[in-house]
């Protein structure tokens, strides 16, 4: 019904003029649109068009003058292959909301001047062949989230200053960009930035030479930017607030001490840092702690008490990934299984787990995932599809493969359905299974990786009373043994 409604309604508009596309209040077919674009036909007619999207036309080289368009608010040109020059024009157009260019290779000309009050977001990503930003004119309020990467711009002008609330910046894989003015990067108003993988840079760490500098944003990727032990130190001192910080593959080899003060720092990836060697200190909140492929990190006794410290880990919701063998030793119970058993009482207990699992071999992504049977019931996290009571994870999905084994250690784990209730003063038989294999076409594939496990119980107080290790009924009804089957045997006879 609804397709019939819009071919109807379609009908009625191509009607308005049968024969030019320009004549018509409004175009859905893209070699219509093309065609007013490029002949200019009736661009008078369009005041009241809104968007534009020729995602993906091979055929489009141009944008025209569109100042006739005054009220375009979405300009989509994404992945238009041959597209040149965008107009002048689209500089100026009060209304527009959102520009993406996406993917456009061969552009080279865009609008040399922006004044677009109503601009929220600008995508540039990709664009190979675009060398230059546009002066910005006028102050610009409502552009929150700006993408650059991967593209030719070989430096920001001092007037980007008056975009006044960008939220996101992702100058990542901007090669030949050299010049950043520092105000953009100490906006008060910025959440993410992004300058992973530029070989130049120079613009972040001429920012510690500054006086009385505060960066305020919350995330912060320097993935592949090769800076050594200096700069973190001076970088975490500009950066009271950050939340999320990630330095992959870079080439420094000391964790600093000062990292453990930033009381808002919760997750931390330093994945594929080689030459990292030594950790002096945690986040005092951190919750995500990544170091995959981190081949020189090794569990000395100095990185083990401040990582595996139980003190970080006793709060919960901690999720560490760690290269090689970690054991932590206060946990309670361990076993080289894919599986652990303990028996409870009354309510289920919280529990940390910690599975020692890898390498692949193949150049596959690993998933790991851990499930909790109760007296052979499967325990579903309430709205979870695949019924885990952990989210699996994606171990490595920023490399091929683990070079080593890993540790996987994840504490506090509670999750349970609420109309699952359990006889009080009844042992209850909790089996935990963890699986670590590779994806193979978004699907688990090949042999379990799983070597060692571990189990924690949070409350200590039940320890003693309502958790056990060994099956209780065992001891309760021992099965006989083959001397006392075979002398019930011969009483029998």
């Amino acid at each position: 019904m609804h397709h019939l409604i819009q071919d109807m309604g379609r009908n009625i508009v191509k009607q308005e003029s049968p024969l030019e596309p320009g004549g018509r209040s409004r175009l859905w077919l893209r070699e219509d649109i093309i065609h007013v674009l490029e002949e200019n036909t009736a661009l008078k007619k369009f005041e009241q068009l809104k968007e534009i999207k020729l995602n993906c036309c091979k055929f489009l080289e141009q944008v025209p003058d569109l100042s006739e368009v005054p009220n375009l608010t979405e300009l989509h040109l994404d992945f238009c292959e041959n597209l040149i020059e965008i107009h002048d024009s689209v500089g100026f157009l009060d209304k527009l909301r959102v520009i993406s260019a996406k993917s456009c290779v061969n552009l080279k000309n865009f609008p040399r001047f922006m004044k677009l009050k109503s601009l929220e977001i600008l995508n540039l990503e990709c664009c190979l062949s675009l060398k230059f930003f546009p002066e910005i004119v006028g102050k610009m309020g409502n552009l929150s989230h700006i993408s650059l990467r991967k593209s030719a711009i070989e430096e920001l002008p001092c007037s980007i200053e008056n975009v006044t609330r960008i939220l996101h910046l992702d100058l990542s894989y901007c090669h030949k960009l050299s010049k950043v003015p520092p105000r953009i990067l100490m906006s008060p108003v910025l959440e993410l930035l992004n300058v992973g993988e530029s070989s130049r840079f120079g613009f972040m760490k001429k920012l510690g030479e500054q006086e009385q500098v505060t960066l305020y944003h919350k995330r912060v990727w320097l993935r592949g930017c090769n800076f050594l032990d200096g700069f973190l130190p001076t970088f975490l001192g500009l950066s009271p607030n950050i939340t999320e910080l990630e330095i992959c593959r870079c080439n420094f080899t000391i964790l600093p001490e000062c990292i453990q003060v930033f009381k808002f720092l919760i997750h931390l990836n330093l994945d594929n840092c080689k030459q990292l060697q030594e950790i002096r200190g945690v986040p005092q909140n951190i919750k995500v702690f990544s170091a995959r492929n981190c081949t020189s990190l090794m569990p000395s006794a100095s990185n083990i008490n401040i990582i595996l410290d139980q003190s970080i880990h006793s709060r919960g919701n901690t999720k560490f990934i760690l290269p090689g063998t970690w054991i932590p030793k206060w946990f309670d119970h361990f076993g080289k299984e894919a599986c652990l058993s303990f028996w409870f009482r009354n309510e289920l207990p919280e529990i940390a787990i910690f599975v020692i699992g890898g390498p692949n071999r193949n150049p596959q992504l690993l998933r790991f995932n851990c499930k909790v049977y109760v007296n052979g019931l499967l325990l579903m996290k309430r709205n979870h599809r695949d019924r885990s009571i952990v989210t699996p994870d994606i171990w490595n999905h920023d490399d091929g493969k683990l070079k080593t084994k890993h540790t996987y250690l994840r504490c506090k784990l509670n999750e349970r359905p609420d109309e699952v209730y359990f006889p009080e003063d009844k042992w209850n038989h909790a089996k935990i299974s963890f699986e670590i294999r590779e994806l193979q076409h978004f699907s688990p594939r090949g042999r379990n990786l799983v070597q060692q496990t571990g189990i924690y119980i949070y409350n200590r107080a039940r320890i003693e009373r309502d958790i056990l290790f060994t099956n209780p009924n065992l001891h309760l009804n021992p099965e006989p043994s083959k001397e006392q089957l075979k002398r019930k045997s011969q009483l029998l006879d």
